[in-house]
């Protein structure tokens, strides 16, 4: 059994099945709380569902019964012991999933109350919205005062991604991801990376004469790597060290001895 929240029972039920991989035929649902809105610059996450898987609940109750039954003295143990032990494993196996999904449920809670404080501080109002996918926690804003949220060349939102990224670390979570978005600024951040690791390219390839880019953090480095990848006469390296590490732009050695030749 695991549990989960979001802003609406709604959500909090579909986010646990997305966690678990289930459909809704297949669990027991349980409203733990049904949840309110509160405002301290942003809405609150706090319906609460309890999930439990039909069949792992009833592997639960079977062992239940095999645990309370004892074998009789002519009836053989061996074959009992081995499917006593295999049985004990997957009940292991459950409660660590069980205490990882709880964990990953408390850290995500927590962060989200811990960007709500900051930005409560800085006067931020609007609405929140977070989401896991593939060990990444997406949280997404709504506001009216997106500049402020978004500071200059996107530096106050990548430094609360930093932060946010450190809270769950420390909280426990291997190698977390975390990605603030604002509206559409990411997307339009990447197109904009795009465009620009096109130019650069075209201009090195031009000259030959390397390019660095500015420093940059590392997922908005890796679409320059990505948007250049197949660009049989580019390579792009990172270089430095963080928070100054960069990407530089310059030809392949192929490409530079087609040049000199």
């Amino acid at each position: 059994m695991a549990r989960f929240k979001g802003k609406t029972i709604e959500e909090a039920t579909n986010r646990g099945l997305k966690i678990l991989g289930v459909n809704r035929n297949e669990v027991e649902i349980y409203v733990i709380n049904a949840g309110q809105a509160k405002f301290f610059g942003l809405y609150h996450v706090s319906a609460e569902v309890e999930i439990i898987i039909k069949e792992q609940n009833q592997m639960m109750q079977s062992m239940q019964v095999a645990t309370q039954s004892k074998p009789t003295m002519d009836e053989p143990s061996v074959g009992k012991t081995v499917d006593s032990q295999a049985d004990i494993e997957a009940q292991e196996l459950l409660e660590r999933q069980a205490k990882n999904r709880e964990r990953w449920e408390k850290a995500t809670d927590d962060v989200i109350d811990y960007l709500v404080t900051i930005l409560g501080a800085l006067g931020i109002e609007g609405d929140l919205n977070a989401t896991w996918g593939q060990n990444t926690l997406n949280i997404q804003f709504e506001t009216t005062t997106e500049g402020l949220l978004i500071g200059k060349y996107g530096r106050t939102l990548n430094a609360m991604q930093t932060l946010a990224t450190a809270y769950l670390s420390e909280a426990g979570i291997n190698h977390p991801q975390v990605m603030l978005n604002v509206g559409n600024y990411r997307e339009e951040r990447t197109e904009k990376l795009e465009r620009l690791a096109y130019r650069l390219a075209d201009k090195v390839v031009s000259l030959g004469q390397s390019e660095t880019l500015e420093p940059m953090p590392a997922f908005e480095r890796k679409v320059i790597h990505s948007a250049l990848a197949d660009d049989p006469d580019i390579l792009t390296t990172s270089i430095g060290k963080e928070p100054f590490r960069c990407v530089k732009i310059e030809l392949t050695p192929e490409a530079t001895a087609r040049l000199d030749a």
